[in-house]
C-alpha cells in the first residue's frame, strides 16, 4: 500500500474550499474549483463479466447522442444491447483503466507529481482501517471525506479491504488540476488548464467530453 494518511489536512484542500461555491441549480463549480479554465467529464465505462470494455457511445442507440449531459438511464432506455448482461458503470469511485490513464495523462501536468492528496467518503462500510483513521474535510454537498496522500499513480489503489473503489478526488500540492465525482455518480470531472483537457477529450482510451464551470449537476453525478 503506498497511499498513507496526512498528519494534517494540506493547504490545497482550504484553496479547494475558498473556490467552490454554492449554488442552485447545483452547477460543477460546487464540486470543483471554480478557477480552472476547461473542464471535462471522463465516463466510466461498462464491461462484460470477461472484461471486455464498453464505452458509452457503443451501447447507445441509434437516436441518442451521447455528450457531456449524457446519463446512463438515457443508454439504459435507447440500447439496442442486452445491458443486463454487462457490469454497468461503477458510481463513487472511478474505473480502474480510467483512472490509470487519467494518471497518466495528468502527471506531467502539475509540479508535484509525488505529493497529491485524495479524497474518500468515509460512508463506505469496507474501507481499510488506514484510511478510517485518516483526517477527514467537509466536501460539497455534505460529505465528510478521508484525506490520503501519495503519488498521482496511487489513484489507482483501491481503498477497500476487498479489492473495490478508488479514491473519489484527487488534488496535486500545486493544485494544478483537480478531478472528483460524487458517491452516486457514473462519472468523474476533471478541471485543468484548457490544453489539458483538450488532450483528455482526444484521448483515444478514455470516453471524455468538455464541459464548462456551470454545467448542470444532475442527481446520478451529485
Amino acid at each position: 500500500m503506498t497511499l498513507r494518511s496526512v498528519l494534517d489536512v494540506p493547504p490545497v484542500l482550504a484553496w479547494r474550499a475558498d473556490h467552490v461555491r454554492a449554488s442552485t441549480p447545483v452547477t460543477l463549480d460546487c464540486l470543483i474549483p471554480a478557477t480552472y479554465p476547461a473542464y471535462a467529464r471522463v465516463l466510466n465505462p461498462a464491461f462484460s463479466p470477461t472484461g471486455q470494455v464498453f464505452s458509452w457511445m457503443q451501447l447507445a442507440g441509434s437516436t441518442l447522442t451521447v455528450d457531456a449531459s449524457t446519463q446512463w438511464d438515457e443508454i439504459v432506455s435507447s440500447s439496442e444491447y442486452e445491458l443486463d448482461a454487462l457490469v454497468e458503470p461503477e458510481m463513487g469511485t472511478v474505473a480502474t483503466p480510467t483512472a490509470a490513464r487519467l494518471a497518466r495523462i495528468l502527471e506531467p501536468k502539475t509540479t508535484t507529481p509525488a505529493e497529491c492528496f485524495f479524497l474518500v467518503w468515509e460512508g463506505y462500510a469496507g474501507l481499510r482501517d488506514d484510511v478510517r483513521h485518516s483526517p477527514t474535510v467537509t466536501v460539497s454537498p455534505d460529505r465528510l471525506m478521508h484525506v490520503l496522500t501519495g503519488s498521482v499513480h496511487d489513484a489507482t489503489e483501491p481503498v477497500e479491504d476487498e479489492p473495490g473503489r478508488l479514491p473519489m478526488w484527487w488534488l496535486p500540492a500545486d493544485g494544478a488540476w483537480c478531478v472528483g465525482n460524487d458517491i452516486y455518480a457514473r462519472s468523474v470531472f476533471v478541471g485543468a488548464s484548457i490544453p489539458v483537457i483538450a488532450a483528455i477529450v482526444r484521448d483515444p482510451v478514455l470516453e471524455a467530453y468538455a464541459t464548462t464551470g456551470n454545467h448542470l449537476i444532475v442527481p446520478e453525478d451529485f
